[in-house]
């Protein structure tokens, strides 16, 4: 048992830098910000840090939206990406916060996306970061090659005749592989896919 109360519908995200060490990001029960559990020993014993961007967002039921987690290292320390949408009145919308002390504290929330922006995930590779949510009815991307310090102007991948949403970004190697879920124009959904090349990484705006 990680936590005996969190939300029963929003998706939970997991990530294991290395062997033993296990990330999970979810949304919480109560007041309804992201939470972050973590283990160093394979799951004999996990840690409860605290909310992930602390918005203090109530919401009386289920957002059905989950976020994203992901890791870069700098000199050999790890620093964690999470991906949130809350609805917090003055913050409402998608935002990036990072955690340089393994998710005791996160740093201020910056932006991604407009107000439509939600159902996120990142990925990394050393220090490069990608984002990737859904918003308009497509799938946008954003880059940074400085952990987050900065970021490339949002892309859309996904056609502009279909209905894309719920991306997942995957690195392989060193490559990254998008996936999504799109309804095109036959009606039919399908899993679409997208290999981040050199023009998905455009320089910060």
């Amino acid at each position: 048992m990680v936590d005996p109360s969190s939300c029963a519908c929003c998706w939970n995200r997991m990530v294991a830098p290395c062997p033993g060490q296990v990330h999970v990001l979810y949304r919480d029960h109560g007041v309804r910000d992201m939470a972050l559990a973590s283990t160093n020993d394979t799951g004999e014993h996990w840690e409860l840090t605290s909310p992930v961007g602390e918005f203090n967002g109530e919401f009386p039921g289920c957002p059905h939206a989950g976020g994203g987690i992901a890791v870069t290292q700098q000199s050999g320390v790890d620093q964690l990406h999470a991906l949130v949408w809350t609805d917090y009145e003055e913050r409402h919308g998608l935002y990036w916060v990072r955690s340089t002390d393994g998710g005791d504290s996160w740093g201020e929330p910056k932006s991604m996306g407009g107000e439509l922006a939600r159902h996120a995930d990142p990925g990394a590779s050393g220090r490069t970061l990608v984002a990737a949510w859904d918003e308009s009815r497509g799938i946008w991307i954003s880059a940074s090659h400085i952990q987050g310090e900065s970021w490339s102007n949002p892309r859309r991948l996904s056609m502009h005749d279909a209905v894309a949403s719920h991306s997942i970004v995957i690195h392989t190697g060193d490559d990254s592989l998008m996936f999504w879920i799109e309804l095109g124009v036959s009606g039919q959904r399908q899993w679409k896919s997208h290999q981040l090349g050199t023009a998905d990484h455009q320089a910060e705006g």
